[in-house]
Formats: C-alpha cells, sequence, structure tokens
C-alpha cells in the first residue's frame, strides 16, 4: 500500500480493494494484527474484524522473553562489576 498508514488512509484503500475485486458482500471477517491504525480502519471502512490470535499469542510470548534476556544482561554486567570491584580490593589491601 502506497502513501501513509493512518486509519483513514487504510479504510479508503481496503474498501476500493475489496469494491474493486467485487467482494465486499462475501467478506465474512478480515483478520488483522492489533494495530490501532488497522484496527480503525477496518471499523471505518465498515469491515467486520478480528484481531489474529496467533500473532497476540507471539506478542504476549516473546514480550516477556526481551525482557527477561534485559534483566540476565544486567544481572551478568552486575556480576562482572562485583568481580572486578573485589579484585581491586583485594590489590589495594
Amino acid at each position: 500500500m502506497s502513501g501513509s498508514h493512518m486509519a483513514a488512509n487504510i479504510a479508503f484503500v481496503l474498501g476500493a480493494m475489496l469494491d474493486d475485486w467485487n467482494v465486499r458482500n462475501k467478506t465474512r471477517v478480515v483478520v488483522r494484527d492489533n494495530a490501532a491504525n488497522m484496527t480503525k480502519g477496518l471499523d471505518s471502512a465498515d469491515v467486520s474484524n478480528i484481531g489474529c490470535f496467533v500473532h497476540t499469542m507471539q506478542l504476549r510470548i516473546t514480550k516477556p522473553l526481551d525482557s527477561k534476556e534485559k534483566i540476565c544482561n544486567f544481572i551478568h554486567i552486575c556480576c562482572r562489576n562485583a568481580k572486578q570491584l573485589w579484585d581491586i580490593s583485594r590489590i589495594q589491601c
């Protein structure tokens, strides 16, 4: 899709596609991601839509894993710094 990804443009482009392909009356539901612009765009185009369950689950699973990795990296840095401080303190004594 060229142009803006604002809801109004999504509604216009999707509505035009459904009409050009002559499938508006045959379309029961459109599966979409959970982006606010897609939700609003499809609602504005008066197209029944639902969020993709698999996409939602992927976001729910990977986000905590990303946080866990950041926590692990932080702990690793703290441990490394603690060891360096310990080594320095032993040298100074």
